[in-house]
């Protein structure tokens, strides 16, 4: 028992040295795609391959991060949340509802200045529209390399941006009247971010 007890008082020490963030981040997503559709009726199918760009592209993210106490200025980040998602290209729209974890580091500079650095994993669903129609369900697996500086700007208050290189891939499909469709979307590129949270 007296082994234990300064094993339980460090413990408790390092879970309330631990920081948490909740975060609201508004992303712009890469517009640039490469796409590979087929289309099959009974044995027969069609295959073809294109390069285009979404007119726009973004997201909306919720999410909670925790800063894993550190004797040092360096130390472990591990965040989760939510996305909600759209893209847009002439008269079709893509919504997406997805979840992410993100394993990282950061670095204290200042008291009030941290820059974290990590990647993102994310998947999700979602549906395509076109005019207000149903065209296509959706699922989208994607990775992101992200820098973040976090600024400290009041007790509790934190402001921060994000820059990364994403890859992200959407797979499409419908079926209507015997005549099933596919398509594979890969969309890579820089991401943008800026955001605000609190920390307690």
């Amino acid at each position: 028992m007296r082994l234990l007890l300064p094993l339980l008082a460090v413990g408790g020490l390092a879970a309330a040295d631990t920081e948490h963030r909740l975060r609201l981040t508004f992303q712009g997503l890469p517009t640039d795609y490469e796409v590979d559709a087929q289309a099959t009726l009974g044995g027969f199918t069609v295959t073809g391959s294109d390069q285009d760009s979404y007119d726009s592209a973004g997201r909306l993210a919720i999410g909670y991060s925790a800063r894993f106490a550190s004797s040092g200025p360096v130390a472990f980040i591990l965040g989760a949340g939510v996305a909600f998602s759209g893209s847009e290209r002439n008269d079709l729209t893509v919504r997406e509802f997805g979840v992410w974890i993100e394993p990282g580091v950061s670095i204290r500079l200042a008291p009030w200045f941290d820059l974290e650095a990590g990647i993102q994993l994310g998947a999700g669903v979602g549906k395509a529209e076109q005019n207000g129609d149903d065209l296509a369900k959706e699922s989208y697996g994607e990775f992101t390399l992200l820098i973040r500086p976090v600024i400290t700007i009041a007790p509790g208050i934190q402001l921060f941006a994000e820059l990364g290189y994403m890859g992200r891939s959407q797979h499409f499909e419908d079926d209507e009247n015997g005549i099933d469709v596919e398509a594979d979307v890969d969309v890579a590129g820089v991401t943008g971010s800026i955001g605000i949270g609190v920390r307690f």
